[in-house]
């Protein structure tokens, strides 16, 4: 018997298995504990023939579930699936990966496309949506306030809309959006974020790839950072990728996980300086106009509440609020990679009288709330989030056990006779 360890989404070899009718997948939590982690592992070797016609089991005693699992094309193909349930330390799930069998057919995402918009579904629920034509501000605004490239509306398992776009009170609010605010460009200040000030505004530009299957769906998306000067002229001064890839998580679970990465680099040969502001970048989330001071909760991974969390640091965020249609309190628990800039992140959430006294709710995992942070041409900069969307919050000490399954990975073994 020959054992290969490999470590869960590093670029390891898989070993193939081309006259092979069977393999044995062994995950190993190790010091960890996870809930509903994804596992993906390297497939070079792979025969190109066998793709298509594998079933993936899980094992438990003598007994064999089928379970989806999808294969990633592309220069590194993988096979993931998804790990379903809690996972305690120091423990071993088995998964076998039977060649020459046809697997049943389970329900896909689908990433439909109309005149304005992607909308990612499963099994007919929405997910969330992606403008990518610029939507008009109301009748009677400056229509410097249009914008493409955000998120709206993001939907929870109930379909209870989460976000808002263009509210009176701030119409450059854009649902799930990044822009940065104060920033410096060979010289000039450009303020990507207030589109009233008619400096700069952030664009879709076009549609990498979209992947539809059992286990995830994803959009990969190009828009840039654009720098407006007299009217008629323009300068691409960031790009962006966004990243947009949903989970499915077993039937008991009534989550959307959702992962959410932004990829930057300059457009040019000049840094772009993001001046330490409470505004800006990371990602922002404008919450659904029912949501306000009287319904609202705020809690963060230090303990904070509303009230409290404004300015601090934290590894989550979890914000929900309390829904008069129904006996939910739908919302999003924020997760942010240890590897993000400045990491714990601070935060910009405002307290329950904000605007006025309305008590509406804006949080944002804010990089540059402290500090300044400059981005050098020739380097890209990623910063990694995960949401998970519900229709009632979960414990503290499950939040923290999902930041930690997003953080941490666990080992896999590939065992072959």
């Amino acid at each position: 018997m020959k054992t290969l360890l490999l470590c869960f989404c590093l670029c390891y070899p898989f070993i193939g298995f081309a006259q092979q009718e069977e393999i044995l997948i062994k995950v190993h939590s190790n010091d960890y504990e996870f809930i509903n982690v994804p596992v993906s592992i390297p497939l070079k070797s792979l025969p190109v023939a066998v793709w298509n016609d594998q079933v993936l089991y899980e094992k438990e005693d003598q007994t064999f579930r089928t379970i989806p699992h999808q294969i990633e094309s592309g220069s590194n193909p993988q096979l993931t699936f998804m790990m379903d349930g809690v996972m305690g330390r120091q423990s071993v799930k088995e998964f076998v990966l039977r060649a020459g069998k046809k697997e049943p057919v389970f329900p896909s995402f689908e990433i439909s496309a109309d005149e304005e918009t992607f909308i990612m579904i499963l099994e007919d629920q929405k997910i969330l949506s992606y403008q990518f034509r610029e939507k008009m501000p109301p009748e009677g605004v400056d229509p410097v306030f249009r914008r493409s490239a955000f998120i709206h509306p993001i939907w929870s398992p109930s379909q209870t809309v989460l976000s808002r776009i263009q509210p009176e009170d701030h119409y450059h609010h854009y649902g799930i959006w990044n822009p940065w605010t104060k920033t410096k460009y060979r010289g000039e200040e450009i303020d990507f974020w207030n589109l009233g000030e008619k400096q700069g505004t952030v664009r879709f530009k076009g549609l990498i790839s979209r992947v539809e299957g059992p286990v995830y769906g994803e959009m990969n998306i190009l828009q840039d950072h654009i720098k407006l000067m007299d009217g008629t002229m323009e300068e691409t001064v960031l790009h962006e990728k966004w990243s947009i890839r949903a989970w499915k998580l077993g039937k008991k679970d009534k989550f959307w996980l959702i992962d959410f990465t932004s990829i930057l680099n300059c457009a040019e040969d000049s840094p772009l300086e993001l001046t330490a502001y409470r505004y800006g970048g990371g990602i922002g989330f404008r919450a659904a106009e029912y949501w306000t001071s009287e319904n609202t909760s705020v809690l963060t991974s230090e303990g904070r509440t509303r009230e409290e969390a404004d300015g601090s640091r934290a590894k989550w965020c979890m914000v929900s609020a309390g829904n008069e249609n129904s006996l939910n309190e739908p919302g999003i628990l924020f997760l942010s990679h240890s590897l993000n800039h400045e990491h714990p992140e601070p935060m910009r959430v405002w307290p329950s009288d904000a605007n006025e006294g309305r008590g509406d709710l804006f949080f944002e995992f804010c990089p540059i709330r402290h500090n300044d942070w400059i981005l050098e041409p020739g380097k890209e900069y990623a910063l990694n989030y995960r949401l998970l969307v519900f229709d009632n919050p979960i414990s503290a000490d499950e939040a923290e056990l999902y930041w930690k399954s997003f953080v941490n990975s666990p080992e896999v073994e590939i065992i072959k006779e």
